[in-house]
């Protein structure tokens, strides 16, 4: 059983350091391309954590039939916006004075509270200043606990986590 587990985390390990992750340049290059998307995005999600009247919610691409009929239009319109930025999956939460906050995973890596993540943010609740001697891709020290958060437009920013 140890065995089967510890070959099942391997390869985990193995798949996730060998898949190529976009970084700043080309999170910010996807955004541009896609900018009137994540536009709409933002408003159309905002607009369903409104009618949820919630806090937190995590919504998945082509899952319209788990939620009430009256909000079908609105999630059909999530599910081709998330699907124009290649994307499968979206955070709504309220933090702080932020009446809504969107993340759009790019991607993560967590093990044993160890890991990190890059995502489209989208009026995230704290901000933290992007330095590029400090923050690019090559650039990051490892072994310090890394936060910060590039704006784009429209309220948009890459946000960025590393937590050693």
């Amino acid at each position: 059983m140890k065995i089967n587990f510890l070959a099942g985390l391997a390869c985990c390990l193995l798949l996730s350091s060998c898949s190529e992750r976009r970084d700043v340049d080309e999170m910010t290059q996807h955004f541009q391309v896609h900018q009137d998307k994540f536009k709409q995005l933002a408003a159309a999600a905002c607009s369903l954590k409104a009618t949820l009247n919630t806090g937190f919610h995590r919504y998945y691409i082509d899952t319209a039939e788990q939620y009430p009929a009256e909000v079908a239009p609105l999630l059909k319109q999530l599910d081709q916006l998330l699907e124009d930025i290649d994307k499968e999956d979206m955070t709504l939460r309220q933090e702080g004075t932020v009446e809504c906050s969107l993340s759009v995973n790019e991607w993560d890596v967590f093990f044993a509270g160890e890991g990190s993540y890059m995502v489209y943010s989208y009026q995230p609740a704290v901000l933290a200043e992007f330095n590029p001697e400090l923050h690019m891709k090559g650039k990051r020290n490892t072994t310090e606990k890394i936060y910060f958060t590039k704006a784009l437009a429209d309220g948009w920013y890459i946000e960025y986590l590393r937590e050693p």
